[in-house]
């Protein structure tokens, strides 16, 4: 599994690098510490497998899986690549990291 860390997605960002940002956190946690980076879809963990068509479109893309700490995002992400998802890429510590 591919992993970036904060330093780097920042980068990718300000270079405008297409990709999908993918938070998978509940709605409710993206209002409170640490925040969501702008422009994120969220789609909570336990709905991901069912709202898969949502995002099929980048099957071919680069996704970004994002979560809190980056237990929530390791299961998007593998279940994303065994869904056939060519380049997931783990935000490594998750938001926490991202933003230190």
């Amino acid at each position: 599994m591919k992993k970036i860390d904060g330093r780097g997605l920042k980068t990718w960002i300000a270079e405008g690098k297409p990709m999908l940002l993918l938070d998978v956190r509940e709605p409710s946690e993206l209002r409170t510490p640490p925040g969501a980076i702008p422009g994120v879809v969220n789609i909570p963990l336990g709905q991901l497998q069912a709202r898969l068509p949502e995002i099929a479109a980048w099957k071919g893309g680069t996704v970004l899986s994002i979560c809190r700490s980056g237990a929530r995002a390791t299961s998007a992400a593998r279940f994303l690549e065994s869904s056939g998802f060519s380049d997931v890429v783990l935000l490594e510590g998750g938001m926490m990291m991202y933003n230190r």
